[in-house]
């Protein structure tokens, strides 16, 4: 059966004529009667009895009714959710973002998109490289912005958009803020936390145990980039970012005398189909100069 079968049967169920459910399908009658026929053939038995001007259900078209009228419902709503999908009335845009990789240069880019596109949603999610990469191939992220030094899975694309570089965080009063450019020599003996087993801070230590023989006193954790700060703030150590990242009020960021950087990378699956804010995300990403753009960001001073 089809829908159009289901479509002139309930036609015929609620006006019991043959000539005005026509009308009101705008087919002939001929057409309505061989369609129902078919329905009936289909299903395996009579739906209406006709006789003369007297057109009524079976008890098999009784039964059938509120099973059709369902099927009906049900194809119509799923016809107007795909029309609401493909006219994009929401906009949303779910974008990952490693810890390592500064989020502010992409403000601007967001704020572009909130003007530009109606119904934006945008929806950011925090993780590590291999997490986010996962995201994107399961369908549970558009985008990512990861670090370079992430080995990425063949499915993924990815666009190099700018190179960060990595600068020490730490509240005025600490002994290494006196100086405008810190040693990694300085950390030995120095208490630091780190965002994660695996991110830049410990990444830092590794780098400077096995070429320097500097190790740390103390190790603090924090979970997030925010609780990270907060110990920060409260003086208990110093940490690693992105010289991008705007810091709160409190604190300052001082250069490492060991350039260290990594390419900021936007990621996404090849070949999948982008809503019209991801594939809007993607063109003005890839297309801004970011060179400017980082500057833009720099809102505390070295």
């Amino acid at each position: 059966m089809d829908l159009t079968q289901i479509r002139y049967f309930l036609s015929l169920a609620r006006t019991l004529n043959f000539t005005r459910a026509a009308e009101a399908c705008h087919v002939t009658q001929p057409a309505l009667t061989k369609s129902i026929q078919r329905l009936e053939e289909e299903i395996g038995g009579p739906l209406l009895l006709r006789e003369r001007a007297l057109t009524q259900l079976t008890a098999l078209g009784q039964s059938m009714l509120p099973l059709l009228e369902q099927i009906y419902l049900a194809a119509e709503r799923a016809k107007e959710h795909a029309a609401g999908l493909k006219r994009q009335i929401a906009s949303p845009l779910r974008i990952g973002f490693t810890a390592e990789a500064p989020m502010a240069p992409f403000m601007p880019v967001f704020a572009e998109l909130a003007a530009k596109l109606a119904g934006f949603e945008l929806c950011l999610v925090d993780g590590s490289d291999a997490g986010l990469s996962d995201a994107l191939l399961h369908g549970g992220l558009d985008a990512a912005i990861l670090t370079g030094a992430a080995s990425l899975p063949d499915r993924l694309n990815r666009w190099t958009l700018f190179t960060d570089a990595k600068v020490l965080v730490m509240p005025p009063d600490h002994p290494l803020a006196t100086a405008e450019t810190v040693s990694i020599a300085a950390l030995d003996g120095a208490t630091v936390i780190c965002r994660a087993p695996d991110g830049a801070m410990a990444k830092l230590l590794a780098l400077a145990l096995q070429e320097h023989g500097v190790c740390p006193a103390t190790r603090h954790q924090g979970g997030t980039t925010s609780q990270v700060l907060d110990l920060v703030r409260a003086g208990f150590g110093i940490t690693l970012s992105s010289a991008l990242v705007a810091l709160p009020g409190g604190l300052l960021k001082r250069k490492l005398s060991e350039h260290l950087t990594h390419d900021v990378v936007l990621a996404a699956v090849a070949g999948r189909p982008f809503t019209r804010a991801t594939d809007a995300f993607i063109k003005l990403a890839r297309a801004r100069e970011w060179a400017n753009a980082a500057g833009e960001t720099e809102a505390c001073p070295l």
